[in-house]
């Protein structure tokens, strides 16, 4: 299955979630705690995780395109490559790969395998994925194919990309970690408030970024 259709199957179990909470409040503003609050907050969890499973299954995608296609590692990957040789069964792993007949599968299992425990949720770990794809100025291009420009301000926040990405993942941790409670500031063990509408603009934009990034690698 492609890295696309994954985030299509994935982001719909967001939409699902979010659609069972409009039936419960059909009409005005929910209110901000209970259970009914708690569906919403397992949309921002679930639509987090529909993106950082696309960014690793595309990144994959355009590793191996560039490997077959320009018959080079993209350079990037080089050091994460390198340090599966390092241990002590390095060396018959280096040795199994160079009598392959087609050693780049076993090239792409190496890649697989390092990015196994990275997550791809937070901006900074997804320029990291750009680098790999060889995206250059990665955020950038997603705003330009958005037409989003940094820094001016839409409807009272900056109309940023790169930064919705950054507050729902930090709202993600929030949820997971700290049962979405105020640490550390004078509202300190309340619960943060949630509507609908900021959980389904979010969604959108997370929808908006993925077919941007397919578009935009689709060129490497």
């Amino acid at each position: 299955m492609r890295a696309i259709e994954f985030f299509i199957l994935n982001i719909q179990r967001s939409e699902e979630l979010l659609k069972l909470h409009e039936e419960k409040f059909p009409i005005g503003r929910p209110a901000s705690k209970g259970v009914t609050a708690d569906l919403l907050r397992a949309v921002i969890v679930f639509t987090v995780a529909a993106l950082d499973a696309y960014i690793h299954k595309r990144t994959i995608e355009i590793i191996t395109k560039i490997i077959h296609h320009k018959k080079r590692v993209p350079e990037r990957c080089v050091e994460r490559i390198r340090g599966k040789f390092k241990d002590k069964d390095g060396y018959k792993e280096l040795t199994n790969l160079i009598i392959q007949k087609d050693p780049t599968k076993r090239l792409i299992n190496f890649l697989e395998e390092s990015l196994g425990s990275v997550t791809f949720q937070k901006p900074e770990s997804i320029q990291m994925a750009f680098s790999m794809m060889e995206i250059n100025d990665g955020w950038k291009q997603v705003n330009k194919f958005l037409s989003i420009k940094p820094g001016r301000k839409k409807k009272g926040r900056r109309a940023d990309v790169r930064g919705i990405v950054a507050t729902m993942a930090e709202r993600r941790d929030s949820i997971v970690h700290r049962n979405d409670v105020y640490y550390g500031n004078k509202h300190h063990g309340k619960v943060r408030p949630i509507t609908r509408k900021e959980v389904r603009d979010n969604l959108e934009t997370f929808r908006a970024v993925v077919y941007a990034i397919e578009h935009i690698s689709e060129k490497i």
